[in-house]
């Protein structure tokens, strides 16, 4: 058995020796035209020589030939190198007669090619073209490298290329008769000039959408369209033979440029159709970041060779590959944007992904490979274009509801304005009626309220409504809009259709609005959810404000520890009273008060018996100045009386009494003890001075602060020559 394995393992290392000495011989044997010939593909039936020192000249290279390798086995092709390749083409003519033929590089954009012809031992230069040098140089005018040879009859000739490149090495040579040249180049010319002109109208097409949109989402998706078109123009030679033939120093970093421009607008459009920023937040800095880079990476071409440039494009070309597929990891289907731009990708994706594996030599380079991001971008942008096509549908029909909701709103803005200046609650659920009625444009509205005996129609608006009324408790939690009804609800006996209810629950009053109409309506579901959100919460805030309103009144007007005017309120107030006074030559006069000692109060007895002190004294001034003035609460243990019609002289009396009734009457405290108090008063008067009732308080604050200087429980009047004391 093991002689028999032995035996068998000697016999297929004999069959692959043979196999791979077999195909060296057929790689280097000569090429043979035969009559027949139509298109023959030379590439892997040449030899080539890698010349990466310049000392290599055209006559010295015939004295290489021993060195010259199978095309096939150097795997030259995807090679990004300074140097010169030499490739040996044996060409036999089978006929009798000479033969005219083709030779054409698909490869159109290499620097330069040099076609040399062996004759009796030295290499005669037919002719040079490539990127270098311009379009109109050559013999044919075609995108890809072609020269015309003529073979004699029944005769061997050696031709030789010698190719240089600043982008990737690719050499596919193919000999045509010209006649079948012809013929394949206008089926090519057809293919293509349809190709490109579904990319140019798809450009077209999208740009009259963006100017009628103005979405930058079609801005960033047309770049990308005609970044990508151009970049493939490039590829197939068109650009350089259309567009900048005569500029070799564009022709050669045009590839480079495009790569990443297409790459940059791809990231923006795939960040704002994506809306990566509600949909992944990480993802959407992480694409801003990528997208700065690339834009630094956009000089390249400008700034480096076209070598380096053309490595940092196909660096460029991966990220972006990877970042795709970050995304469709990321996002994948969870919107319909996601759902057809990941169907337009995955061809694209596939075709890029092929397309780079060839760059990296991982695949072969051949015309799948070649061809595949051509064939994914036409799927792609088809796809992507019913996708912004859906966009289109669904944004028209959102400008729609916001119209439609816009109305709503406004409708029902006019009708809270109207509602908040009602003061009687019958009144405002009568209006609550009307507007509910206007806004779904349904024919019935009714309020039914819960009393003691149970639910009862308060208010309706409309024709007569029947029903033993009834209402679930789950219609009192939340608004609810119902359609094809069936079981009518809350024992209403007319036919319904469809109905809304909002519930009100308020600290004086529970009840359910309802409006409901007996034909099919066109209230949509969202339009009913504006109406109801809306008028649940604004109605509930009018009503509740209006039940509130007296005593939000008074507690905007009173401190609610004294009862005494607060201090914005009681400015409010004195502000007019006092241009009134000063306008008729009135004197007017101003009390600061403060109780003395009143941190000791606290520190000692605590901030209860605190309040209680302030509240004291506020009843003894409140007692003797109401009949005067406007008294208020200043802030803390300080108050502030202004009296209008008052002179000085009757200011220091009144002043005095306050002294003298706080200094006689001590507060009870606890267990009949009882808390001696003082104050002190500052006083102000525009009969001794002349001034506004801003400076009116200065002065009065001046006054204070001498009468606690002089000892405290005491008044002071302010003078021109008070002097403020330092505390």
């Amino acid at each position: 058995m093991k002689v028999f394995f032995q035996s068998r393992l000697l016999f297929l290392m004999l069959l692959i020796v043979i196999w791979t000495a077999s195909a060296h011989l057929a790689s280097a044997a000569e090429i043979k035209i035969g009559n027949s010939l139509n298109e023959l593909n030379v590439t892997n039936k040449t030899s080539i020589f890698i010349a990466y020192s310049d000392k290599i000249t055209p006559n010295s290279i015939l004295d290489k030939q021993d060195e010259f390798r199978p095309f096939g086995e150097t795997n030259a092709s995807g090679n990004i190198s300074s140097a010169a390749y030499w490739i040996k083409m044996p060409l036999t003519n089978m006929s009798s007669r000479e033969k005219d033929i083709l030779i054409e590089i698909k490869k159109p954009h290499l620097s330069s090619v040099t076609l040399y012809r062996e004759v009796a031992g030295k290499l005669i230069e037919e002719d040079t073209i490539g990127y270098s040098l311009p379009f109109d140089d050559r013999i044919i005018k075609h995108k890809n490298l072609l020269f015309p040879i003529t073979l004699k009859k029944d005769g061997e000739q050696n031709y030789f290329l010698k190719i240089k490149t600043d982008t990737f090495f690719q050499a596919p040579i193919v000999l045509w008769d010209p006649i079948s040249f012809s013929t394949d180049n206008y089926q090519t010319q057809t293919s293509n000039g349809i190709y490109y002109g579904i990319m140019i109208a798809m450009i077209i097409y999208n740009t009259f959408l963006f100017f009628s949109l103005k979405d930058k989402t079609y801005l960033y998706y047309i770049l990308f369209v005609i970044g990508f078109t151009v970049m493939q123009l490039i590829w197939d030679g068109y650009a350089y033979q259309f567009l900048w033939g005569d500029y070799p120093w564009w022709a050669l970093r045009s590839n480079s440029f495009f790569i990443i421009f297409t790459s940059l607008f791809a990231l923006q459009f795939t960040k704002n159709f994506l809306q990566l920023k509600t949909a992944a937040m990480w993802l959407y800095k992480l694409t801003n970041w990528i997208i700065a880079v690339f834009c630094l990476f956009l000089l390249a071409p400008f700034i480096f060779a076209p070598s380096f440039a053309t490595m940092v494009s196909t660096v460029v070309a991966t990220i972006f590959v990877f970042f795709i597929i970050a995304v469709a990891i990321s996002v994948r289907t969870q919107s319909r944007e996601a759902k057809y731009y990941f169907v337009a990708w995955a061809l694209l994706v596939l075709g890029v992904i092929l397309n780079l594996l060839a760059a990296y030599k991982i695949l072969p380079l051949n015309s799948v490979t070649l061809s595949a991001p051509k064939i994914g971008a036409l799927v792609e942008v088809f796809i992507l274009s019913l996708g912004l096509a859906d966009k289109i549908k669904r944004i028209s029909l959102e400008k729609e509801k916001e119209s439609k909701k816009y109305y709503i709103q406004s409708m029902l803005h006019n009708s809270y304005k109207n509602m908040e200046a009602i003061e009687d609650t019958p009144a405002l659920i009568e209006t609550g009626l009307t507007v509910l009625k206007d806004v779904t444009k349904y024919e019935h509205a009714l309020f039914l309220e819960r009393e003691s005996e149970g639910w009862s129609v308060s208010a309706h608006n409309g024709s007569s409504i029947q029903g033993e009324w009834t209402v679930e408790d789950e219609f009192l939690d939340n608004p609810h809009f119902i359609t094809n009804i069936r079981n009518n609800p809350f024992g209403i006996q007319n036919d319904i259709h469809s109905l809304i209810s909002i519930p009100v629950q308020a600290s004086e009053k529970e009840g359910l609005f309802v409006v409901f109409n007996e034909k099919e309506g066109e209230l949509q579901k969202f339009e009913a959810n504006i109406i109801t959100e809306s008028f649940a919460v604004n109605f509930l805030h009018i009503l509740t404000k209006m039940e509130n309103y007296q005593e939000l009144k008074v507690s905007a007007m009173f401190d609610h520890l004294t009862s005494l005017y607060n201090r914005k309120y009681f400015f409010e107030q004195i502000t007019d009273l006092y241009q009134i006074t000063a306008s008729l030559n009135d004197h007017s006069a101003l009390f600061l008060i403060d109780i003395d000692h009143f941190k000791n109060v606290n520190d000692t007895y605590g901030h209860m018996t605190g309040d209680k002190a302030i509240i004291f004294i506020a009843n003894i001034i409140h007692t003797i100045c109401r009949n005067n003035g406007i008294i208020g609460r200043y802030g803390g243990e300080e108050f502030i009386v202004f009296l209008p019609n008052t002179s000085d002289k009757k200011a220091k009396i009144l002043a005095n009494q306050l002294v003298q009734a706080v200094q006689n009457d001590a507060m009870e405290i606890d267990h009949g003890n009882s808390l001696p108090l003082t104050i002190s008063v500052g006083i102000s008067s525009s009969e001794t001075n002349k001034s506004n009732l801003h400076q009116l308080i200065l002065n009065a604050d001046a006054a204070l602060y001498q009468a606690k200087a002089q000892g405290r429980n005491q008044a002071v009047l302010y003078m021109e020559e008070t002097k403020k004391p330092v505390r």
